[in-house]
């Protein structure tokens, strides 16, 4: 299988697809299997994009996916405590998370 996941913002800190845990996990749990994933922007997205200078895109990789929440503070909990004590915790998914946008931006 393949994972397609459509972003609203280039800068992953602002998108609200990883503010939200469940999408976070979706990622988390395909990377987990070995399922690819592949980011897409939407339209307003990547002509911002175009439109951004170099040295800006390198900030707008960065995502802390332990920050993000979820409506239910039960899920939150339990999403953060499965990714956290998964092999390399939240900085794994941090780091792949950072990967697909970099894969997304070239």
């Amino acid at each position: 299988g393949k994972v397609v996941s459509v972003v609203d913002n280039y800068r992953a800190a602002d998108a609200q697809y990883f503010q939200r845990l469940w999408p976070v996990y979706e990622i988390f749990t395909a990377s987990q299997q070995g399922i690819e994933v592949t980011l897409a922007l939407m339209g307003d997205a990547f002509h911002e994009l175009q439109n951004e200078r170099f040295g800006q895109l390198r900030d707008a990789v960065d995502v802390d996916v332990m920050e993000a929440s979820a409506s239910v503070e039960a899920d939150a909990e339990a999403i953060r405590a499965q990714i956290a004590g998964a092999p390399g915790g939240a900085a794994r998914v941090n780091q792949v998370v950072r990967l697909l946008f970099v894969r997304m931006l070239q």
